[in-house]
């Protein structure tokens, strides 16, 4: 299916007949999440898992450029189309406020050094699946060696809170976003080290794979906390139902908690789609069949 477009519109389609999936969590199969991952004499056993491209494209994915140059967008789109991705593509943080939907913010602007930072939430209290598709990114680069300065809560900048001074604030993407609209969202800020096309639509396609993977078997779980001043080991051990020790293991932080940091909740350790020894095989399950 060819999507032809006008750089400078904002272009609605999913499908051809421009119709909203929603997104049926009890169409998968929890079992897809469960792997051998130690051998009977504790040798790690790490697989590739199968997702299929329906799955990926029932996720209802906008593209929304930010800073970025026409010729990235319009040959990112390309190459979204001829590998069979359904998307819809807007610029600005203009029309995001589509219930059951993925964005993916890309920006050539924001970072000045070589590496790519996955910029995350800035609330914490968003009820969507933000920090999970923070994640899957973030593990997707891992996977592929290539360097990521990590995930980040928000822009840089300074703002009042009930903490004090924060030294972050919402995204556009974020702050275009209305409240209680089940829609997740991320950007990707690419450094000097930008990958090629190809290798960026392939991060993006893996990094929704794994989200798949993620929300096939649970949900909603506060994956990723901004930090406060407030903040301690034990109280964010507390908070995660976890121990200090994971805590502390997890986020490479011995004592200080650095305000506007973001925390991983250990939890995060338990399932596979944040696990990047494990390999992500996308199928065109229609292909399959008509070959059959």
């Amino acid at each position: 299916m060819n999507h032809n477009f006008n750089l400078n519109d904002n272009v609605d389609f999913f499908d051809s007949s421009d119709n909203y999936h929603s997104y049926n969590k009890s169409q998968h199969n929890d079992e897809l999440d469960v792997f051998s991952l130690v051998d009977s004499d504790g040798n790690n056993m790490f697989g590739c898992v199968e997702v299929l491209l329906d799955d990926i494209n029932n996720l209802n994915l906008i593209i929304n450029d930010d800073n970025c140059s026409d010729s990235f967008i319009e040959a990112i789109c390309s190459q979204f189309d001829a590998d069979g991705i359904k998307y819809k593509l807007t610029r600005q943080g203009n029309n995001l406020n589509f219930d059951n939907s993925v964005v993916v913010t890309l920006d050539q602007q924001y970072v000045s050094g070589p590496k790519i930072s996955v910029i995350g939430s800035y609330e914490n209290d968003r009820s969507d699946n933000s920090d999970a598709l923070a994640l899957a990114i973030e593990t997707t680069l891992k996977s592929r060696k290539i360097e990521c300065s990590g995930i980040i809560c928000g822009k840089r900048g300074y703002q009042q809170n009930e903490q004090g001074i924060s030294t972050r604030i919402p995204s556009q993407t974020e702050s275009s976003i209305e409240q209680g609209k089940n829609i997740s969202f991320v950007t990707i800020a690419f450094g000097t080290n930008q990958p090629s096309v190809e290798d960026t639509v392939d991060i993006i396609k893996e990094s929704l794979a794994r989200y798949t993977l993620y929300i096939a078997v649970a949900g909603n779980d506060d994956l990723v906390y901004r930090a406060n001043s407030t903040d301690t080991l034990e109280s964010l051990a507390e908070k995660f139902n976890s121990t200090v020790f994971d805590v502390s293991y997890f986020n490479n932080i011995d004592s200080n908690i650095v305000s506007d940091e973001a925390i991983i909740n250990p939890i995060m350790g338990s399932y596979s789609a944040f696990n990047d020894d494990i390999k992500i095989n996308i199928v065109n399950d229609k292909e399959k069949k008509a070959a059959k």
